[in-house]
């Protein structure tokens, strides 16, 4: 990874993702089915692309903070304890800091992205653009970098 994009270390729930896959592959294979007939296996995660790593880690604090806030009270309203507290923290930065969240430049996010599928063993992987109260602009900056500098390299996957 990059020194000017944050390390991301193999969270736990990323380590829990691989034996998940391989598994579903080695199943897959006893069945007598192919590698070019595998459904898709995938990972979601929270991504802000910005043309400096302070600019988007800036963005991604920001609009996380109110999408995990009613995220959570959604199921408050209906008297049903959080299921995923303590896996989605409150604040962005420790939820990069556990990989499930990106925010940095096009060249950290092809590097973040190709770690989490090789790790994950993932084929398909979701990147959550525009969550909480990111703007139409930065929303829109942050997908004209991702699909000129990003998804090119991902063409042949």
């Amino acid at each position: 990874m990059s020194t000017s994009s944050p390390s991301c270390a193999r969270p736990a729930l990323l380590r829990e993702t691989r034996p998940l896959t391989d598994a579903y592959r080695a199943e897959w294979k006893a069945l007598g089915k192919g590698d070019a007939e595998l459904p898709l296996l995938g990972l979601t995660r929270h991504i802000v692309v910005a043309d400096t790593d302070a600019q988007a880690r800036r963005i991604a604090q920001r609009a996380y903070r109110p999408w995990r806030r009613h995220m959570e009270l959604l199921w408050e309203q209906k008297g049903v304890p959080f299921p995923l507290q303590g896996v989605l923290p409150e604040e962005f930065d420790p939820l990069q800091r556990n990989g499930h969240g990106f925010a940095g430049t096009p060249t950290g996010a092809r590097e973040y992205i190709t770690g989490q599928a090789e790790e994950g063993g993932v084929n398909y992987f979701v990147c959550d653009l525009a969550f909480g109260d990111i703007t139409f602009d930065e929303a829109m900056r942050s997908v004209e970098l991702f699909a000129k500098e990003v998804m090119p390299a991902f063409a042949e996957a």
